[in-house]
């Protein structure tokens, strides 16, 4: 799977969106193991819109990044922060 697409994000994004909604009360690991970097496009597609459409509680309370650089969990976060604030001003 690349970590560079908008796209890719985006069906990594409804797989585990649909994973959620079918065991709901689980926590779900995602292994970032042997990625050194991913897009900001990838990054917001998968967890930006995701972390919106969950909302803070419930995705900090179910999605567990594992194995994350730091390098890529900044860029994560980052597309955490930027899609957020997006929403915000799009409201």
């Amino acid at each position: 799977m690349s970590v560079g697409s908008r796209s890719s994000g985006k069906q990594l994004r409804l797989k585990l969106e649909n994973l959620v909604s079918t065991h709901p009360d689980c926590r779900i690991n995602v292994d970032f193991e042997g990625i050194s970097v991913v897009s900001s496009g990838f990054a917001d597609e998968f967890l930006g819109r995701l972390f919106v459409r969950m909302g803070a509680l419930r995705f900090m309370s179910t999605i567990r990044p594992r194995t994350v650089s730091p390098e890529v969990r900044a860029l994560l976060d980052r597309a955490i922060v930027q899609r957020v604030q997006w929403e915000a001003r799009n409201d």
